[in-house]
């Protein structure tokens, strides 16, 4: 029923989803590639919003975001970040599966609304970030919890200055 639904909904909206496209992915006729080469360039950017909401905006229009046409090198950084919450969420899976699980619920949180799988109606907002943040609270907590169990003092020491680093770079 329900893909009987789905199908009839794509029939008659032409998309599934229920967004309206952003107005430059409709307006430049941009591909899926290019929607999520614009997305990987905004990644730092929800990477850093989701550590440090910092400087928030009511508003991130083409103007404030580079609008990517094709693969480029400033699509890097994304991929960095998406690829490394990626591997620490199965990196983390057999020592720390509360910090595994928080990574993963960030990852499948942020999915629907991040134009890497269907185009939606805004580039970055922060009101999407709320119910990803919860994942990245309970990975960050399950971590700490583990340094302070298991690690030794100057372990500890070394958690609390990437801590700190994270947090500076988070402040710029």
């Amino acid at each position: 029923i329900s893909l009987a639904f789905l199908l009839v909904v794509g029939l008659v909206h032409r998309d599934v989803t229920g967004f309206a496209p952003y107005p430059a992915f409709r307006s430049l006729h941009m591909t899926a590639l290019d929607r999520a080469a614009t997305m990987m360039t905004e990644m730092p950017r929800v990477a850093r919003l989701l550590v440090y909401p910092a400087h928030l905006s009511g508003d991130y229009s083409p103007t404030d975001v580079l609008i990517a046409h094709g693969l480029d090198v400033a699509q890097l950084p994304g991929l960095i970040v998406c690829l490394g919450v990626l591997l620490l969420a199965f990196a983390f899976r057999e020592k720390s599966p509360v910090a595994s699980f928080g990574l993963f619920w960030v990852m499948i949180a942020y999915i629907p609304v991040s134009n890497l799988l269907v185009p939606t109606g805004f580039l970055v907002a922060e009101r999407t970030l709320f119910f990803p943040s919860v994942g990245l609270v309970l990975g960050a907590v399950a971590i700490i919890h583990a340094a302070r169990l298991y690690g030794r003092h100057r372990e500890q020491r070394t958690m609390a200055v990437a801590v700190g680093v994270v947090l500076g770079l988070g402040l710029m």
